[in-house]
């Protein structure tokens, strides 16, 4: 049996690794945007629009920020201790729910902005496109025997 040798290997394989790192980026950053979504809502609720808690210092509205938690996973929370009574209520404070409401209003549209910013992950104008170009230099003829 003839052995075969890869001329580029170790190339091919760094390209390889960059795209996957850059797809991991990508992909936190679609998931980043879509929580802005409902981070834009929640503060608007919590402004006491629309029969939210009514807004005294702006401390919870403050506290309501978005972040990147795992590659695949961003999460938005309110960091005020008493974000919770806020939104359930308390035996002597009837709830004013702000969070629930604004994943409601807005799981549509984060759910297109998420679509749209990995469908442009792998478009010919993402990843695909900038591998393209780089990958080319290996269509070249083999220099003959």
């Amino acid at each position: 049996m003839p052995d075969v040798y890869l001329i580029g290997a170790g190339k091919l394989t760094a390209q390889l690794g960059a795209i996957t790192g850059k797809l991991m980026n990508e992909r936190s950053r679609a998931c980043l945007a879509a929580c802005h979504v409902f981070e834009r809502r929640a503060k608007w609720y919590a402004s006491g629009n629309a029969g939210g808690p009514q807004r005294q210092t702006g401390d919870l509205n403050n506290s309501i920020q978005s972040r990147v938690t795992a590659a695949d996973e961003a999460q938005v929370a309110p960091s005020v201790y008493y974000a919770a009574y806020v939104e359930y209520g308390t035996s002597r404070s009837r709830p004013h729910p702000y969070m629930r409401p604004a994943y409601e209003s807005g799981k549509d549209e984060a759910a297109k902005i998420l679509a749209a910013h990995l469908a442009a992950c792998v478009s010919a104008r993402g990843i695909t496109g900038s591998m393209a170009t780089s990958v080319e230099g290996y269509n070249t003829p083999l220099p003959e025997d």
